[in-house]
């Protein structure tokens, strides 16, 4: 997977490697086997509206999307073996438990993916 730049409605950088998942295969596999990320890293991931942390092996901060990629919902350090959805959502990016508030993301905000 190529890793895309993640901004801010400003063109400010949030973080420099942030993955998508467009597939069945990447959007399976996800984030499962990683066992940190930094508050430069992520993975969107397109078409969904719902996670699961099953299998995996930190907490992490969930940016539900719409599809012009504004801010809809926010769960912060959502544990292991939890789900988080959101009805309207039409994009899921995950973070590092910590990145919501450290990357200053607040519901409303806008995002950009470079190169989507």
């Amino acid at each position: 997977m190529a890793t895309k730049l993640l901004k801010d409605s400003s063109g400010n950088t949030l973080a420099h490697s942030i993955a998508v998942a467009n597939s069945f295969w990447s959007r399976t596999k996800g984030l499962l086997g990683k066992k940190t990320l930094s508050f430069d890293e992520g993975l969107l991931i397109t078409n969904c509206s719902s996670i699961h942390m099953f299998g995996m092996r930190m907490p992490l901060d969930i940016v539900f999307l719409s599809e012009d990629f504004t801010v809809l919902a926010l769960r912060k350090k959502l544990s292991p073996f939890w789900l988080a959805s959101h009805n309207k959502a039409r994009h899921t990016l995950e973070l590092a438990a910590g990145a919501v508030d450290q990357l200053g993301i607040n519901i409303g905000d806008k995002v950009s993916i470079e190169g989507l």
